[in-house]
């Protein structure tokens, strides 16, 4: 029965149990191999094991069969940020801004690709668009510093950066347990919130 094992499956995937999980979707897909939803999921499972090649995967046949999914193609996108596909994640994440303008997630895929490839400029219109029309704006404040502070503004990041965390703190761990930032993102997040705390 497909229902229960998507269900279950959701229910190993909530508690973190990612490899019942995966073994519960793949079940789903030997019983009904055109339940397109679940290669969405799979690769969300996937990104959270950090088997990025493998969520990659998952993304691609999603779209191949739901090509106007803005969300399968904003997660390719972080997960090709992940292994260091730079500009073919910000191909996706315009592609997801494409089919979804006005979600800030999507303009902070895009951002964070942007801020990769050292488009300054470009990831600070994405992180402030995303700041405009997200009630969460908070996350995106954080990638704003962190972008001022790649690009070299440390004033500007340190300032930005206080800012985000005036009303809730959270540490560089916490927000990447809860955000998985590619690597070099958070090191950068990391390197700032030191500067932030000497200043």
């Amino acid at each position: 029965n497909t229902t229960g094992y998507v269900l279950r499956g959701g229910i190993y995937q909530t508690f973190g149990q990612y490899e019942n999980a995966i073994q519960d979707f793949k079940k789903v897909l030997k019983l009904n191999p055109d339940f397109a939803s679940i290669y969405l999921i799979l690769g969300t499972v996937y990104s959270r094991l950090t088997e990025f090649d493998k969520a990659i995967d998952m993304f691609s046949v999603h779209i191949t069969s739901n090509p106007e999914s803005a969300t399968a193609y904003n997660n390719r996108a972080w997960a090709k940020l992940h292994i260091g596909h730079y500009y073919d994640a910000l191909q996706d994440s315009r592609e997801a801004i494409d089919r979804d303008s006005e979600n800030a997630f999507f303009r902070g895929t895009q951002g964070t690709a942007n801020c990769l490839l050292n488009e300054y400029d470009k990831a600070i219109n994405d992180f402030t668009r995303a700041i405009a029309i997200s009630d969460k704006t908070q996350i995106h404040e954080i990638e704003l510093a962190v972008t001022y502070y790649k690009s070299g503004n440390v004033d500007g990041a340190i300032k930005t950066w206080k800012q985000a965390l005036s009303d809730i703190f959270v540490s560089p761990t916490e927000i990447q347990e809860k955000y998985h930032f590619p690597p070099p993102f958070y090191e950068a997040m990391q390197e700032l919130e030191k500067l932030a705390n000497d200043s």
